[in-house]
C-alpha cells in the first residue's frame, strides 16, 4: 500500500528488506546512511554547503560543484555534434533533442510539442491566460518571469534608481498540471 501524500519512501519488491537506514520524519529508508542523512535534509532545511563567491547555499555538495560552474565558466559537457559545451549534463542532454528533434513534451489542448517541459508550461499559460509573474509597481502581469523584467527596466527604471521598486524577482510561477500537461508522449 502507498504511503501517504507527500511521504518519501523506498520502492521495494516483495521479500526485499527496507533500507537499514530510515528518516527520522516521513517512511523513506536507504541501505547507505550517507543517502539518508541527504534526504532528511529535504525536511529540515539543512544546506551545509555554501558557495565562497555568492553565499548560495545547497543541500548536496555536488550541487555546490555544479552551481560552482557559474563562477569559473568551466564547461566540460560537450555535444558531439555541434561542439556546443555545457556547465550542467543535464543542459547537454536537453540540448541533444535539438539535433534529434525529439520532443516529449505535449499540450493537452492544442497538441504542440516541446523539446523541455518549461516551454510547454510557458505556452499553456496562452491556453490559460495565466500572467503569474506581477509588477509589484503598478500591477501589470506576464507570462514570463524575463517580460516582467524587462517592463521594470524600461518602465521603473527611475523608481527603482531612486527607492521605489524593490529589486528582484516579484513574480511567482505556479506549477501546471492535469489534463492540460501531457508529458512524456
Amino acid at each position: 500500500q502507498p504511503p501517504p501524500q507527500g511521504q518519501w519512501w523506498k520502492r521495494t519488491r516483495p521479500g526485499q528488506e527496507c533500507g537499514k537506514h530510515k528518516c527520522r520524519f516521513c517512511l523513506y529508508s536507504s541501505n547507505r546512511k550517507s543517502h539518508v542523512t541527504t534526504h532528511e535534509r529535504i525536511h529540515t532545511k539543512e544546506k551545509p554547503f555554501c558557495c565562497s563567491v555568492c553565499q548560495q547555499t545547497f543541500t548536496q555538495k555536488v550541487h555546490l560543484q555544479d552551481h560552482e560552474r557559474i563562477h569559473t565558466g568551466e564547461k566540460p559537457f560537450t555535444c558531439d555534434l555541434c561542439q556546443k559545451r555545457f556547465a550542467l549534463k543535464i543542459n547537454l542532454t536537453a540540448h541533444q533533442r535539438t539535433h534529434t528533434g525529439e520532443k516529449r513534451h505535449q499540450c493537452g489542448v492544442c497538441g504542440k510539442r516541446f523539446n523541455e517541459s518549461g516551454n510547454l508550461v510557458t505556452h499553456l499559460r496562452m491556453h490559460t491566460g495565466e500572467k503569474p509573474f506581477k509588477c509589484i509597481t503598478c500591477g501589470k502581469a506576464f507570462t514570463r518571469s524575463n517580460y516582467l523584467k524587462t517592463h521594470q527596466r524600461k518602465s521603473h527604471e527611475g523608481e527603482r534608481l531612486a527607492g521605489r521598486t524593490p529589486v528582484g524577482d516579484v513574480g511567482t510561477k505556479d506549477s501546471l498540471s492535469g489534463p492540460l500537461l501531457e508529458q512524456d508522449q
